[in-house]
């Protein structure tokens, strides 16, 4: 642990844990492939008429065109001359994308998967990640369409992320994020919906895919207002070490090791990473660790377990008025309070167990997972005496999923299926919104000038 967590604690805190749980149960029945023969007859009718082949060119294309097509509408009779001069021939073609036709007609995808959903969904493998640039986890949904993700350059907080027009002024708290199967957001308490990328090392993730909008029976309950983010880590990492550095005394070291015993894939990874910040104030320190092992049971079924340890704490310059950098009242550099600090330490254990015979699928999700978290945010302008508050978030969470699926194939040639699923979500939390150190201060300091007369 970076810092030992009481040094953040303004005052002893009485020992209140509530508990919160939630239960969701989920049944869908996708809609049914009548005549899927009929989608290959159009595609196949798309592919002959109305798609040229490549290396034709446009005097052969123009040749091979319908006679009705070429025929030209009669010209309008009108009183001005107009219709006098000569209007050219407008040649229309279709092309051909790498997914075949745009002029095809699809089959409907029933599947498991978020992407037969028939909300917008957006999908990155592994390949486009890798070749993505990024900071930290989260500007991966900068790629999504429709998505916007907002740093504040607080230290180590969540970043904003909006969409569908929900503002990234929040914590990230309307979109529903998962990590293996496993909910991400805060689900109680002050930092209700807390969403914090943070701890997910980008070199790690395996495949993001993002549901626009609640949509989704299974991963569009709380939270995902503006949609849901679902990434998968690698089950396969190789040995290696890098080392980055930039601006600002950023210094960032991740080592892997990687290694296959039989049927069972193991690999540990290691991060460590410093950052002065730009602003005042802005220091980031982290250490991150993270291990999985996938277990190929037979060759119907896979388990995979993950644990996670994630200790970070920062400095927080908050945000200053633009007129009074302008009015040069203050550098755009100074932090709102140089007192401000925050922390965040996670704990997390996550196993899934998948199941594939014939037509039928069984996916389960065990988590676990211990925060400790705590922000301190002074209130008011800078260089005016205002109070600071202190967040505290200290919760255990317990959660378990079971999801069943089966596919049917009918007389006719179509297609059936039935998706289900329960999830049960429990929380033991302790959270506070307290007054801070200096607000203490500031509280004790008034109440002396009063005894004193």
């Amino acid at each position: 642990m970076l810092y030992d967590k009481h040094h953040f604690t303004s005052r002893q805190l009485p020992p209140r844990l509530t508990r919160k749980s939630l239960l969701q149960l989920s049944v869908v029945v996708s809609a049914f492939g009548w005549a899927p023969s009929a989608f290959s007859s159009t595609t196949h009718q798309s592919k002959a008429s109305s798609t040229p082949q490549f290396g034709h060119s446009l005097q052969e294309i123009a040749q091979a065109r319908p006679v009705a097509a070429a025929k030209q509408a009669p010209k309008a009779r009108t009183a001005d001359n107009l219709t006098s001069q000569k209007v050219e021939d407008v040649l229309v073609s279709g092309g051909r994308t790498i997914n075949g036709p745009r002029s095809a007609a699809k089959p409907m995808l029933i599947s498991n998967s978020p992407l037969s959903d028939i909300a917008v969904v957006s999908h990155l493998d592994n390949e486009q990640i890798r070749n993505t640039p990024v900071h930290v986890s989260a500007d991966l949904l900068r790629s999504i369409p429709g998505f916007q993700v907002d740093d504040f350059q607080d230290g180590g907080i969540a970043q904003g992320i909006g969409a569908r027009g929900w503002s990234t002024e929040s914590d990230g708290n309307y979109v529903a994020t998962y990590i293996d199967g496993s909910i991400r957001n805060v689900y109680s308490g002050v930092l209700n919906g807390y969403n914090d990328l943070n701890p997910l090392i980008p070199e790690l993730i395996n495949g993001l895919t993002v549901i626009s909008g609640p949509f989704d029976v299974r991963y569009g309950g709380n939270f995902a207002s503006a949609g849901s983010a679902l990434f998968t880590t690698r089950d396969d990492v190789a040995t290696g070490i890098s080392a980055s550095g930039g601006s600002y005394g950023k210094a960032r070291v991740l080592g892997t090791y990687g290694k296959h015993i039989g049927n069972v894939t193991v690999y540990s990874a290691l991060e460590g990473m410093y950052e002065t910040g730009y602003r005042q104030n802005g220091i980031t320190r982290r250490i991150n660790s993270f291990s999985k092992a996938v277990v190929d049971i037979s060759p119907e079924d896979t388990f995979k377990i993950s644990a996670q340890g994630y200790w970070t704490d920062y400095g927080q310059p908050g945000s200053i008025p633009l007129n009074y950098i302008q009015q040069g009242l203050i550098s755009e550099r100074a932090p709102r309070s140089d007192q401000d600090r925050g922390a965040n330490n996670q704990y997390t254990l996550n196993a899934q167990f998948e199941h594939v015979h014939n037509n039928f699928t069984l996916d389960a999700t065990l988590f676990f997972n211990k925060t400790w978290l705590i922000r301190q945010i002074t209130l008011g302008l800078p260089g005016t005496v205002t109070p600071q508050r202190e967040y505290l978030d200290d919760r255990y969470t317990l959660g378990a999923a079971i999801e069943p699926y089966w596919k049917f194939h009918l007389p006719n040639g179509g297609l059936f299926d039935i998706k289900t699923g329960i999830t049960n979500h429990i929380d033991w939390a302790r959270d506070f919104r307290i007054p801070g150190m200096m607000a203490w201060l500031i509280l004790r300091r008034t109440v002396s000038i009063f005894q004193a007369f």
